[in-house]
């Protein structure tokens, strides 16, 4: 009776787990809701292509497409797609750069527009971002005609960013190099805290018989030297507009590039030029790294994102870096934020994966798999806190203050400063005159840029 009893118990189930099939709709290939996303191809949407598979079995109704691209064609994809209203991406990770754009002219949601009230329990993790992150990423203003009227959250930050101090760890740990430098300056050879320490480091490591050298700097057009002389003018003490974040600002906002500060940081740079290695104007993130890959190099930027997917191996680290925050008290914010399309077929699906891609246990696991987490307890984990670029993370984006210029007229200043630090570097105009004519072109350009922006286009 035992062995029939189970007999029978087995066909009731099989027939009820048959039954069910048989009446629940199963979700097609072709019945799935696509979600694209579009992003640069870096360590941040790597990680989040690691969600797609527990994401699509928790939510068998919808299906993730990643495209991540290169650096530009991220950039002109997204820009296309908005302006044509061709509704290709649900999902654009971008730079801050793209906010006035994206804003002005009504291509995304904001979140105010997304976020319904009962949503509200999915939105404890927003204490934990990076103020300082999200205010320069995620936030513009609520009417740009009147900036008075407040900001508005636009859109949550994909990863906090910041550009590093990459040291040679043999260089500094070399016991010899220790005992010089003692001698040389009566104080303990380390990693530079201060603007005058830096330079310092950067002269002692300095040897032509040992082909050795103290930094290395990028100088190549294409934001490369923009983002690198940022740290330095801001860092000390100078700025290009009188503003706080990068996308605030309009037609009159006051330039105040020409200063004692700004060119006092542009000697400072140019006086780095015997310590350099690289030709300095053909030199970009990647190169850079390359060079200081070749072990004879002591110090250098470098943007985290890149510094992982440079430098992470498959074990670990490289182990012959180590990382710190810029000389000073202040640090670049960088990173992007999500924004979801006006033109998406499904903004509701679109915005619940980017709430649960910000769930603290979720950024947990994709700070694990190389993103740089724009939440602040993240770092608490122990994996993550182990990493060697962790620490100095976390302590640049509490920091922050550094914020490159993202307005309607951002790449015209990056042109500009480009071509004036350019010049300086190479002898062609003195670092005061550089100083005075970047800061008369940028104010002369300005209200040209700003006057012509329509609701088509910037």
């Amino acid at each position: 009776m035992k062995r029939i009893g189970i007999i029978l118990l087995v066909v009731i189930v099989v027939s009820a787990g048959l039954l069910w099939w048989n009446t629940t709709p199963q979700v097609t290939a072709s019945e799935k809701i696509k979600i694209t996303i579009l992003g640069e191809n870096t360590a941040n949407i790597q990680s989040l292509m690691t969600l797609k598979e527990e994401y699509e079995r928790s939510h068998p109704e919808v299906e993730l497409n990643f495209q991540p691209e290169t650096f530009d064609e991220a950039f002109q994809k997204s820009n296309s797609d908005f302006q044509n209203k061709t509704g290709l991406y649900d999902i654009v990770m971008q730079y801050n750069f793209s906010l006035s754009s994206f804003v002005r002219n009504d291509y995304v949601y904001t979140l105010e527009e997304l976020i319904k009230p009962a949503d509200s329990s999915k939105l404890t993790f927003e204490k934990e971002i990076f103020p300082t992150t999200w205010h320069s990423v995620g936030y513009f203003y609520r009417n740009p005609e009147k900036p008075q009227a407040g900001t508005v959250k636009v859109g949550y930050p994909f990863a906090a960013n910041s550009m590093l101090l990459i040291y040679n760890k043999k260089m500094f740990d070399d016991l010899e190099n220790q005992k010089r430098y003692q001698e040389k300056f009566g104080k303990l050879l380390k990693v530079p805290l201060t603007w005058e320490e830096y330079k310092q480091v950067a002269a002692f490591f300095t040897n032509s018989e040992a082909g050795t050298y103290g930094v290395c700097l990028e100088g190549a057009a294409g934001g490369f030297l923009y983002y690198e002389w940022l740290n330095y003018l801001v860092g000390q003490g100078g700025n290009i507009l009188k503003k706080e974040y990068g996308w605030e600002g309009d037609a009159d906002t006051e330039v105040v590039l020409n200063s004692p500060e700004a060119v006092k940081a542009l000697e400072y740079f140019i006086s780095l030029k015997k310590f350099n290695h690289g030709n300095f104007t053909d030199v970009e993130q990647f190169k850079k790294l390359s060079l200081m890959k070749e072990g004879k190099t002591a110090m250098a930027f470098g943007w985290d994102d890149v510094i992982v997917s440079t430098l992470k191996t498959a074990d670990g680290f490289d182990s012959r870096f180590g990382f710190s925050t810029i000389p000073g008290e202040k640090s670049f914010i960088g990173g992007g934020a999500f924004f979801v399309s006006k033109q998406s077929r499904h903004p509701q699906q679109a915005l619940d994966f980017i709430l649960y891609a910000m769930q603290p246990d979720t950024q947990v696991k994709l700070a694990r798999n190389g993103l740089s987490s724009p939440l602040i307890s993240t770092y608490n984990d122990p994996v993550v806190a182990a990493y060697p670029h962790a620490k100095a993370l976390e302590k640049s984006a509490q920091r922050g203050g550094i914020y490159p210029e993202a307005g309607p007229d951002s790449k015209m200043i990056e042109e500009v400063m480009t071509n004036y630090v350019q010049k300086a570097w190479l002898g062609e105009l003195s670092p005061e005159k550089a100083i005075q004519e970047a800061a008369a072109e940028i104010a002369q350009k300005r209200p040209t840029i700003f006057n012509a922006l329509t609701k088509d286009g910037e």
